[in-house]
């Protein structure tokens, strides 16, 4: 089993119900307590639940990021994600956490939205 974090930004409540509906489906071992956030444990891939979620986020201005929680093949080198968002955020997300240490959050980076 693995873990995922699906993280939500820009949505309706469209969107919203659409994303709580299929976590309903994909599996009985979820959590939500923050409006745009789950936590899901499936033996689905991350492939496949990006495939399954990414669509829902249709609306300009709407991303969506999947992250591993507990990976599944820690074998592989380096860490992985899947979503739907700006260039600039998955830009500065793939820098960052492929690097080894701490986050380098600072004001630029905790609050703007590219």
């Amino acid at each position: 089993m693995a873990y995922y974090a699906i993280l939500a930004s820009g949505i309706d409540n469209t969107q919203r119900t659409l994303v709580h509906e299929s976590v309903k489906e994909l599996t009985k071992t979820w959590w939500h307590q923050w409006e745009d956030t789950w936590v899901i444990e499936t033996d689905a891939p991350l492939t496949m639940i990006s495939k399954r979620f990414v669509p829902f986020f249709y609306l300009a201005g709407s991303e969506v990021l999947i992250l591993p929680l507990r990976d599944p093949e820690p074998s592989k080198a380096g860490r992985r994600f899947a979503g739907r968002m700006s260039r600039k955020s998955a830009e500065w997300f793939e820098e960052n956490m492929n690097t080894p240490g701490p986050l380098p959050i600072n004001e630029a980076s905790a609050t703007a939205r590219p």
